[in-house]
This record gives structure tokens, C-alpha cells and sequence, in this order.
């Protein structure tokens, strides 16, 4: 994850296994929390879960809530709504998000290929990804923050 161009410098994660109250575990991660710290000082937080019972009118949606210091902005995939609330007008604000993501994921990756342009995310991205990835489970393995120098993540 990005941050206007700069790189998280700390990452720390925690998960459970836990898929209902009732202490049914899962073989997997069922909710976890990463927590990326930037030089800047900015915190971003990724917080996932499968922790919706089934009956839960959302269950199996792909839903994400992005906090910022002026404004909320949350997507739902199921429907392609973007949910908000504009702190200029101080009122909600909903705004289409668009017919496929699929569809639309699929044509930038074949016009990439058509054109010879860089295919975004590229593999950079991935890898940078990657390193975080890497960084969170091995703050899972700690308990502690991992610290993540500039010259270990590609740029």
C-alpha cells in the first residue's frame, strides 16, 4: 500500500481464527488487523473479516471504508455504490462506482498488453505487497512491529 509515494516504515499485524462467538475455529485467519506506519507519521490501518454470520444480509459482499482526515469514503462491490459523507457540504453523498470491476480490471490489463504500456498495479506493486505481506506475518510470528527499511522494498 501507497501513500502518495512514500513507503510504510512499520508494519504490525494481529489475527484470530475465530469465525463465530460460539468459539468455532477455523484452519485460517478469519479476521485481522494490519497496521502500517509511514515516515510522515500517517497510520493506515487495514482491518478484514469474515466475521458476518450467514444470515447477515451482506454475507460474502466485498465491502471497504477508507477514513481520512477529510473525508469517509466507503465502496460496496454488491452494489457498485460509493457510499460517503462530504464534510464541505456536510451531507451524505452517494456516487456510482461503476458497471463490472472484472470487466474493467480485464480491458486495462489486455489495452497494457495491446499498447506495450506498464499494466497497473505492475509487478512492482506486487512485490512491494509482497514485503508486506511478509512483514505482517512475521509481526503475527513476534508480537512486535516489524520495521521495514527503504532499501528493502523495491522501487
Amino acid at each position: 500500500m501507497l501513500l502518495e509515494g512514500e513507503q510504510p516504515a512499520r508494519v504490525y499485524a494481529q489475527v484470530n481464527r475465530l469465525l463465530q462467538s460460539d468459539g468455532d475455529t477455523a484452519g485460517v485467519e478469519s479476521a485481522g488487523v494490519v497496521t502500517l506506519e509511514y515516515p510522515s507519521g500517517v497510520v493506515a490501518t487495514v482491518d478484514c473479516s469474515w466475521s458476518h454470520p450467514p444470515e447477515h444480509p451482506t454475507s460474502g459482499g466485498l465491502t471497504m471504508t477508507c477514513v481520512g482526515d477529510r473525508a469517509i469514503v466507503e465502496f460496496d462491490a454488491f452494489p457498485q455504490l460509493l457510499d460517503g459523507f462530504d464534510l464541505a457540504q456536510a451531507r451524505p453523498r452517494w456516487e456510482p462506482g461503476g458497471a463490472d470491476l472484472d470487466q474493467a480490471m480485464l480491458e486495462a490489463f489486455l489495452e497494457a498488453a495491446r499498447t506495450g504500456r506498464q499494466a497497473q498495479p505492475d509487478g512492482q506493486s506486487g512485490l512491494r505487497t509482497l514485503q508486506i505481506v511478509l512483514a505482517a506475518y512475521h509481526s503475527l510470528a513476534t508480537g512486535q512491529p516489524v520495521a521495514l527499511r527503504s532499501n528493502e522494498l523495491c522501487t
